[in-house]
């Protein structure tokens, strides 16, 4: 390697090793800030996911303790870890630093809800054998009442997380532009120190090389001018100019030979050039006759290809069908699943029903006879009352009898008809008193008879109520026996269509392959003819340069006269002519 490659090298070799620091700078600073930015919003995802844990655990706790699921099958437990180790990433995330102390104790809260939903979660599952949730109870219910408090405290403590992140975000975006603005300002400094140093090597370069270049030009535009009789070109030191010194002089040498060699061989070309024109026409006969076999050939490939695609076509929609008869039948499967499940619900409720109808005819029973014995209680009123009104009668009379024996006994008995007067009013308040009390029995009396006669209505309807019921019942377990056949039937149903549908697939598929494979065949025909028509241009272009060859033939021997050729490089060319002659022929 010479002294200016070296130096050429050893620049580019610098000016590489300091940009490619500066590049691998950048990069790392700017490595190291999209990591900031994606620790954020792994962040942000994280706690959205948590919130949406907590957001829907009362319902999927819920359905799993009514489908009785398994609780690894689940997966909440392990739920449960992934978000604890959520928040482990978030408090690494946001470090120690004193400004970011809130951000620290809004997790910490965070985790305490979190820890409450694991105890809730692992009381309900202690409720069950350990290994599946266990039935909806009263128990159960309670507890999930409390996921509803402890999802909706999750999501508020998540909620206060992301904003915080998002101003912890902005925090960091400030920061980092100011570094990256640093970084920026220390790329463009070095730059132009590195741009300055190699402006100095480059000048430095040049001048080392212009020198010699200035001296060879000199000698190649006398040679450009036709004259070959120069002297040879020598430098004092050896470097790559020296060996491009030597190349020219072997060139100038060589290039004696050539013209030499030209003058003799142009009629040799001549000649050739007539052979490979009749060559050439000949060729160009064939490959239009391959070109017109080829491109039948093509067409009717491409007539297979294209009712190949229409029978993929009907293929595809006939997958399409499968795959939508699968979808609606497991639609009706769900469907009939869920009908089951209400039907089971409803024989339930009809069974609480009945039990609830027992419980209202005792009821209806003991009033009954409550009213009954009202009925005799009233009858006893009125008995006292009767009573009441008789002694009201004789109390009437004996106020009379002492009014009369007040007369007589006249001024000495005047105070004691005033109490007889007095004695006699309230015999007759009390007398109206007890009538209007006995009237008051009475119409007692008849409504608890018209309640009773429609209590004993009552019963019966309820006796004929539960009968209905029970009917009802009866009716409800036919369809839940129904309805466990048709599921039976259309779970049938689906994997024959599933069936049918993996085979319609697999037909398709083949269809795809025989369609690739005619392509396939379609496009190595396709370049058969390119080829043979590129061929055919070939040869037509071969002939055209066949008859430029002709022109350049005299061309050249006028050309060739414009060169001053010493008469040994003459002959040197015309003995390499008779060697090329020999071997041609």
């Amino acid at each position: 390697m010479g002294s200016v490659a070296k130096k050429i090298i050893a620049g580019f070799l610098a000016l590489f090793l300091a940009f490619s620091a500066i590049i691998v700078l950048l990069l790392a600073r700017t490595y190291q800030f999209n990591n900031k930015y994606e620790s954020i919003l792994q962040n942000v995802l994280n706690l959205n996911t948590i919130k949406g844990v907590g957001a829907k655990a009362a319902a999927d706790i819920t359905n799993a303790c009514i489908m009785g699921a398994d609780v690894e099958e689940s997966g909440m437990l392990s739920n449960i870890e992934k978000m604890f180790t959520y928040l482990d990433e978030l408090e690494e995330s946001i470090g120690d630093s004193e400004k970011y102390q809130g951000n620290r104790s809004m997790v910490n809260s965070l985790r305490q809800a979190m820890t409450k939903y694991k105890d809730s979660m692992e009381a309900i599952i202690a409720l069950g054998d350990g290994t599946s949730f266990p039935g909806f109870n009263e128990e159960v219910n309670k507890l999930v009442s409390s996921f509803k408090e402890i999802g909706n405290e999750m999501s508020s403590y998540c909620n206060n997380n992301i904003t915080m992140e998002l101003e912890r975000s902005a925090e960091i975006q400030k920061d980092i532009e100011e570094d990256f603005r640093n970084t920026i300002l220390l790329a463009i400094a070095a730059f132009a120190a590195v741009l300055l140093v190699s402006t100095g090597i480059c000048a430095w370069i040049v001048r080392s090389i212009v020198k010699p270049i200035n001296m060879l030009k000199k000698e190649i535009t006398i040679v450009a001018g036709g004259d070959l009789t120069k002297e040879e070109i020598k430098f004092s030191s050896r470097s790559e100019f020296s060996s491009l010194a030597d190349a020219f002089n072997i060139m100038s040498s060589n290039l004696k030979e050539i013209i030499g060699t030209v003058i003799a061989v142009t009629s040799d070309i001549a000649d050739t050039a007539v052979v490979a024109e009749n060559t050439s026409r000949s060729n160009t006969e064939d490959c239009m006759e391959i070109t017109s076999s080829a491109e039948d050939i093509n067409r009717r490939i491409h007539e297979q290809s294209d009712e190949i695609e229409i029978i993929m076509n009907q293929m595809q929609d006939m997958k399409k069908i499968s795959l939508q008869i699968v979808e609606d039948i497991e639609r009706i499967d769900l469907r009939t699943l869920g009908s089951k499940n209400k039907a089971e619900e409803g024989n339930r409720s009809i069974a609480a029903f009945v039990e609830q109808l027992a419980q209202v005819n005792q009821t209806v029973s003991q009033i009954a006879g409550a009213a009954e014995a009202f009925g005799s209680n009233t009858q006893e009123v009125n008995k006292i009352l009767g009573g009441i009104s008789d002694i009201s009668q004789q109390t009437k009379l004996l106020s009379l009898n002492a009014s009369i024996e007040a007369a007589r006994a006249g001024e000495a008995g005047r105070g004691f008809s005033v109490v007889a007067e007095e004695i006699n009013t309230l015999a007759e308040k009390t007398v109206g008193l007890v009538s209007v009390i006995s009237k008051i029995v009475d119409g007692l009396q008849n409504s608890m008879k018209d309640m009773t006669i429609k209590m004993e209505l009552g019963l019966s309807q309820l006796e004929q109520g539960n009968a209905m019921v029970a009917e009802t019942q009866d009716k409800f377990r036919d369809i839940l026996k129904d309805a466990g056949q048709t599921n039976d039937e259309i779970r049938n149903v689906h994997e024959m269509a599933g069936s049918l549908s993996q085979s319609t697939a697999d037909i398709s598929d083949s269809m795809v392959d025989v369609n690739n494979i005619i392509e396939e065949n379609t496009k190595m025909t396709e370049r058969i003819v390119t080829i043979t028509e590129n061929q055919t241009e070939n040869q037509r272009q071969l002939e055209d340069k066949v008859q430029t060859l002709d022109e350049l033939v005299s061309g050249l021997k006028a050309t060739a006269s414009k060169f001053k050729v010493d008469a040994e490089a003459a002959k040197e060319g015309v003995s390499a002519s008779s060697a090329s002659g020999i071997a041609l022929e």
